[in-house]
């Protein structure tokens, strides 16, 4: 008969192996097997932290920028520092920089401007909301921003326009108005007729910015202008006159037929030659978007760039209120 021993000697190493083993588990930090109806223990992970915040670049001791590198931001802070509001909208138009702070606070401003008057309808009207505005007492502007120094029609562009809007006052859109120039383009392009021929002789002081406006498509210039247009220049009497001596009965009572029908009657084009230059003559064409709608957003773009000025030199500015 075979002897046990061996067997039970296997056994019980066995069993001491498994027993250093748990040991040096438990002594390694590893946690036990868990044992039978025993609860388990939930491992709790800590949440990720917060995302950062944004931070930008230092303009001034409480303002600062997003969207620009450090030349950027010097060739800004330079801009606020000349105190010209033109160039300085001009420069945030093209550039569309975040000022953290102020945005921040203009954000909060709207919404506190939209709650306390909650209907859409009378914020169209300029009466209403400068009623409301005269009740409406703000917090505090960042770092020392004067609001004060705006006009009462700037302080409502600033109030009640939405900066998410769709943008209209981009780079290549003020190029075809001077660039630089585009404040004072643009407000001839407004205050003057679309689509009525003018006589514009070189010397002219107009001379310039039709020049300009013709190269980047916004007018045209002479033979480019069509004959109908061309004729436009000439007053009504003229027109009558041109009609005589073309030797037409048809009787004008409107300018817009009779330069239509002149401009198909051969002869019209050498009479008109006769009275202006063609290379004299220039006219502004109808553009893309509203002009309501360019001329809110640049209004805008300048309130803030007061803003900005504001900050930098608020003993000196002025206001038209």
């Amino acid at each position: 008969m075979t002897s046990p021993y061996p067997l039970l000697i296997i056994m019980g190493t066995i069993m001491c192996l498994v027993a250093i083993q748990r040991a040096l588990t438990r002594i390694d930090g590893t946690p036990a097997k868990q044992q039978d109806g025993a609860p388990a223990k939930q491992q709790i992970k800590a949440a990720p932290p917060p995302p950062p915040k944004p931070r930008g670049i230092t303009l001034f001791p409480g303002l600062s920028v997003i969207g620009l590198d450090e030349r950027g931001v010097k060739h800004l802070k330079n801009l606020i520092s000349q105190g010209d509001s033109a160039p300085l909208a001009a420069y945030l138009a093209s550039h569309r920089p975040g000022i953290l702070e102020l945005d921040h606070y203009l954000a909060q401003l709207r919404a506190a401007f939209r709650a306390a008057m909650p209907d859409v309808a009378n914020r169209t009207s300029t009466q209403n909301i400068r009623n409301t505005l005269k009740i409406f007492t703000p917090a505090k502007p960042p770092a020392g921003i004067h609001f004060e120094l705006l006009s009462k029609t700037e302080h409502e562009e600033i109030v009640t326009f939405d900066p998410k809007s769709q943008r209209l006052v981009t780079r290549d859109f003020m190029a075809q108005f001077g660039g630089q120039k585009f404040s004072q383009y643009f407000k001839y392009y407004c205050t003057h007729n679309i689509s009525v021929a003018a006589n514009i002789p070189p010397l002219h002081p107009d001379r310039p910015v039709m020049e300009t406006l013709a190269e980047s498509g916004v007018a045209n210039k002479g033979r480019h202008i069509p004959l109908a247009t061309r004729l436009t220049v000439l007053k009504m009497n003229q027109l009558r006159q041109m009609s005589k001596d073309l030797n037409q009965t048809a009787k004008f009572t409107r300018k817009q037929d009779a330069t239509e029908t002149l401009a198909q009657i051969p002869g019209s084009a050498v009479l008109l030659s006769m009275q202006h230059v063609i290379d004299d003559l220039f006219v502004l064409n109808p553009i893309k978007n509203e002009i309501y709608d360019i001329k809110r957003e640049w209004n805008y773009l300048s309130a803030y760039a007061k803003l900005l000025i504001s900050r930098m030199n608020h003993n000196t500015a002025s206001a038209n209120k």
